[in-house]
């Protein structure tokens, strides 16, 4: 039975995750009025609730997704069309299959036509894969687009708590050039592990594993 577990409950957002295979836990959070939590919310709980909190010892995915185009490279997306719960049945199908989802020819060209270094653009060439260091992120241009306003804060507490980088875990160039075309996956938050290490993924083809899939509902304004 697919169970939505509220883990968190502050004053101004609810939050909760569900462990099932992604297409499954998207009708379970619309269920139960929840979104799909931003990247950036989802940094913001984790140093509100601490390190020992559930948010920050289990990993999730998040709103946001990613494309990899053959012969150019890897974007982040701030609204992954993964969100469209039609598309996130047919990538659970071919994950399932263990294929990567692949792309129209058209939808990728949509998105690529958006494409800027922009901290507010819907679509980041990702063009580094180094790891992030975390008393960098209020001036990596990565960090502050995938954190916003959060990336400070986030980084200082990962930093204060031992983490020094944030690994980013991506497809190399040469396995997205050997594809037939662009292919989506969703961006996975994965888990702190304190004195150690982090990391953002878009790579494994796991959408049909059930791994976390963390929702935010915000509650309203009490008098």
């Amino acid at each position: 039975m697919v169970e939505l577990k509220v883990d968190i409950r502050p004053s101004r957002a609810t939050s909760g995750v569900v462990s099932t295979p992604f297409d499954d836990a998207l009708e379970e959070l619309k269920r139960n009025n929840f979104e799909l939590i931003p990247l950036s919310q989802n940094a913001e709980l984790r140093f509100l609730q601490g390190t020992s909190s559930h948010i920050s010892l289990t990993g999730n995915y998040v709103k946001e997704g990613v494309m990899s185009i053959p012969n150019k490279g890897i974007y982040l997306l701030r609204n992954s069309p993964l969100l469209l719960l039609e598309l996130a049945k047919e990538a659970v199908i071919s994950h399932r299959s263990r294929e990567e989802y692949f792309f129209s020819e058209k939808s990728t060209k949509q998105y690529f036509e958006k494409i800027s270094e922009s901290q507010e653009s819907e679509v980041f060439p990702l063009v580094n894969l180094e790891a992030i260091n975390t008393d960098k992120f209020n001036i990596d241009k990565r960090a502050l687009w995938l954190f916003g306003n959060q990336a400070e804060p986030y980084g200082r507490f990962l930093y204060d708590n031992g983490i020094k980088e944030m690994h980013l875990k991506f497809p190399s160039q040469n396995y997205i050039n050997q594809q037939e075309s662009s292919f989506i996956n969703q961006l996975f938050f994965r888990k702190l592990f304190c004195g150690g290490s982090s990391s953002l993924e878009g790579y494994d083809k796991n959408l049909h594993y059930g791994g976390g899939v963390r929702g935010i509902v915000f509650n309203p304004l009490s008098n």
